[in-house]
């Protein structure tokens, strides 16, 4: 038989099958490697946290799509070595591959919610997320070499970024706090296309405020640029001060709120930036560690614009500020005296300007309600503070390392306070620091022997210095008895130009109000900074009523003084501490006591005769008494004072006083023994000049210090009268009496807590003996028939009685009698 040969066509393609079975088989494992490639990531990421510390992992499922390259990871929960906590709800990547081949990283999306991250820092400045800190490079590692030149540089765009709900908890060995992301959204930015601006949002909840901040940025850019808005509300700052220890600061708090537009780059030059808006700290409390003053401010508010590093410029050089300033509710206490040193209700700094640190300008400074030196005073007095001013007002301020210059410093309604104790300290001296033994102030003046070079002081100029609008000052002296009471006010003080480096004249005006009817006026010129004191000024003092200033009279001459009224012009002229002065002095009806006194007073010496012989020379035939005083010296001598230069030419002036009345009669009237020439001591005569005249007294009833009708009407008789008499003066004396201390102490034990007063019980008049009385009732018994007399006074100044024409005396006490007022010629 013949043999066939096979069609070809029909056997099995065997190297196809082969083919295709290679195929099927590379499909099924890419199949499967694609279904277990999402498993192996989830084993993966485990077991890579475990290496890392992780006590606990679980991840909920793993997506990832290699075609699309997109990774989707939901329900990552893992706890680090500690117990940290590092959950992940959900994470997308989105990616291309293709960029891939070009050196391009493209990201399309990156997505983060619902997560929950522990951030931590120890003492070495190394943080851990999670509890799982980055892996330390091995020993040896070499970095990454660079690139070759001419090859080009990977590239990196991301497209959307979107983070939502993460809690962030971060802790130190300082902190712990802790901040939720609400969002961050971050657009389109490239490499390749630096100044594409892509835009930025941000909101962060933390427990005490929000922070939202949106805009545009470049950080591609060569000058990575940043533009948008800063809104802080209520975010309050006391978590912080741990952080401050470090910079003095032992205890912080304040609240923060902000609204801001931010321009800022930080380019080859370095940074550039400029702020416009608002900013206010409020209740703000700040403590010095190594100081017992603490800071404390209901609010301090900032309105403007900072610019740094304009023009080219680097660093502080280049700041710039204009703003306002406002505060509210300012104080600074002394925790160690328990004591307020500085209060101001309310302030505003209007455009302050800084350019740079050399130059600062203000245009005007206002506080209102400044208190200074908080006293240790009783509930019933009324002045808390040695220093309190309704509104200071500084304008025109100007400032660089070496020079301050005001244009204008005014305070109105100056209130000052100052009290001495019965042991002769000022109250304002409790606030001077303890000296401190070893501590020893050594003044090195220039061109010495010392190798230190000082530094040139810092001078201040002012233009004017304004004090008025009511400014008062009162002055307490209980030092002495009975104690001193002094006000002044109005006081109006204007004075300037003076320069710390330029020690000329500056001008003075001064008018001070004295009491209720005295005044003081002075006009000049004073070199405040003068090496040694020179002074030109001319005034007068008129209507200062005598009998308060008697315990001082008491201490300097051995003599009270009953009544008088004083006045005197002033020239003084001082010129490098030699003093060449003139005092035209003029008393009113000035009667004098020695209650307590044995021997004729201090004065008896110097004037050549008692004090009483002296006046009887000297006063004319209506009891005034007028005095020219030169007064001449050497104020830097240790021997001479202004006192003894007084007393001096005092003595020279009644004894020529004393020549003069003698002259026509040739021979003392005691003696008959002529005078011989140059005389200066004259035996004792007193003469009298005048019979004095009363009227009817005013009576009142107890502790009544008001007019009635009647009284008003027999006042006004005696202005009448007084009007057709313009020489005539009045002396107006008042006492209190016995009826007004029972009534005094009635009141104290139905009101002892009002009255301030104790409560006397039991008090009874032995027969032939006085009443007895307290001293606080003393006190204010006085003060009861010192408003008496002041009352009628002020009732005949109402009358058209100019007030020199009526005198008043030193209050009395006569438990005798019956309260009244006597009035005499």
């Amino acid at each position: 038989m013949n043999s066939m040969p096979s069609d070809p066509s029909n056997k099995p393609p065997l190297l196809m099958l082969r083919r295709y079975r290679r195929i099927l088989l590379m499909l099924l494992a890419l199949l499967l490697i694609l279904g277990l490639l999402p498993f192996g990531i989830q084993w993966g990421a485990s077991k890579a946290l475990k290496d890392l510390g992780a006590s606990q992992v679980s991840i909920e499922d793993v997506d990832f799509n290699p075609f699309t390259a997109e990774l989707v990871i939901e329900g990552l929960h893992a706890k680090g070595p500690q117990g940290e906590i590092l959950e992940l709800d959900h994470f997308l990547l989105d990616w291309s591959w293709l960029p891939l081949l070009k050196k391009r990283i493209e990201v399309q999306r990156l997505e983060m919610s619902d997560a929950v991250f522990d951030l931590q820092q120890d003492a070495a400045g190394v943080f851990a997320l999670g509890g799982f800190r980055p892996p330390e490079p091995e020993a040896g590692s070499q970095t990454k070499p660079p690139e070759e030149e001419g090859s080009t540089p990977w590239g990196i765009r991301v497209s959307s970024v979107d983070l939502s709900d993460i809690l962030v908890r971060y802790a130190d060995p300082k902190i712990q706090r802790q901040a939720r992301l609400e969002r961050l959204a971050l657009g389109d930015i490239a490499s390749w296309e630096p100044k594409k601006p892509a835009p930025y949002e941000i909101l962060l909840h933390l427990p005490t405020g929000i922070v939202r901040l949106e805009g545009e940025t470049q950080p591609f850019n060569e000058a990575r640029k940043l533009r948008g808005s800063i809104d802080i509300r209520g975010m309050a700052l006391g978590w912080t001060a741990p952080l401050l220890r470090a910079a003095g600061l032992s205890d912080f708090d304040a609240t923060l709120d902000m609204n801001m537009e931010l321009i800022a780059e930080l380019g080859p030059e370095g940074p550039r930036a400029r702020i416009d808006g608002r900013l206010t700290v409020s209740a703000l409390k700040v403590q010095l560690e190594k100081s017992s003053l603490s800071l404390a401010a209901n609010k301090v508010g900032w309105k403007g614009m900072l610019k740094l590093g304009e023009e080219g410029e680097k660093g502080l050089e280049g700041l710039y500020s204009l703003a306002d300033l406002n505060l509210a509710g300012l104080r600074i206490d002394d925790l160690e005296k328990g004591r307020n040193l500085l209060g101001v209700e309310g302030g505003e700094l209007t455009a302050l300007e800084i350019q740079g640190p050399g130059s600062v300008q203000l245009e005007q400074l206002l506080l209102q309600g400044t208190r200074l030196l908080e006293r240790s005073v009783s509930e019933l007095e009324d002045a808390k503070h040695s220093l309190a001013i309704g509104q200071v007002v500084v304008a025109g301020i100007e400032a660089d390392p070496n020079k301050v210059r005001l244009r204008l410093v005014r305070l109105d309604t100056a209130g000052v306070r100052i009290t001495r104790d019965s042991e002769g300290t000022l109250d304002l001296l409790s606030w001077l620091p303890e000296e401190k033994a070893g501590e020893v102030a050594v003044y090195q003046a220039s061109g010495g022997n010392s190798s230190q070079v000082a530094s040139e002081p810092i001078s201040l100029h002012l233009d004017e210095l304004v004090i008025g609008g009511e400014s008062n000052l009162h002055f307490t002296d209980q030092s002495v008895t009975p104690g001193f009471d002094l006000r002044l006010n109005p006081i109006d003080l204007r004075l300037g130009p003076f320069d710390t480096r330029v020690p000329g004249a500056s001008n003075l005006d001064l008018a001070v109000g004295v009491e209720r009817y005295g005044r003081l006026k002075l006009n000049g010129q004073v070199a405040l900074l003068a090496e040694k004191p020179t002074l030109h000024l001319k005034g007068e003092l008129r209507g200062i009523s005598l009998p308060p200033l008697s315990p001082y009279a008491a201490q300097a001459i051995d003599y009270n003084l009953k009544l008088g009224e004083f006045g005197t012009s002033i020239q003084v002229d001082i010129i490098a501490g030699i003093i060449d002065s003139h005092f035209d002095v003029e008393i009113d009806k000035l009667e004098l006591t020695q209650e307590g006194f044995t021997d004729g007073g201090v004065l008896t010496g110097p004037l050549g005769m008692s004090v009483e012989a002296a006046l009887s020379l000297v006063r004319d035939k209506n009891g005034r008494v007028d005095l020219s005083l030169p007064v001449k010296g050497d104020l830097s001598s240790p021997d001479v004072r202004f006192k003894s230069l007084l007393v001096k030419a005092t003595g020279t002036a009644v004894r020529n006083a004393a020549k003069s009345h003698f002259a026509s009669l040739g021979v003392t009237l005691l003696t008959g023994v002529v005078l011989p020439p140059g005389t200066l001591y004259v035996a004792e005569k007193m003469v009298e000049y005048a019979t004095t005249m009363r009227f009817k007294p005013v009576e009142y009833d107890p502790l009544i210090v008001t007019l009635t009708s009647p009284q008003q009407a027999y006042l006004k008789e005696m202005a009448t009268a007084l009007l057709e008499r313009p020489e005539t003066s009045l002396v107006v004396c008042a006492w209190a009496g016995g009826v007004d201390l029972e009534m005094l102490r009635q009141k104290a034990m139905a009101e002892p807590q009002k009255t301030g007063a104790k409560p006397v019980a039991g008090v009874k008049k032995e027969a032939g003996e006085p009443l007895p009385i307290q001293p606080t009732e003393e006190e204010t018994l006085k003060k009861l028939a010192e408003s008496r007399a002041l009352g009628i006074k002020d009732y005949l100044i109402l009358q058209r009685i100019e007030a020199d024409r009526v005198l008043v005396c030193i209050p009395q006490i006569d438990l005798e009698s019956s309260p009244h007022v006597e009035i005499s010629l």
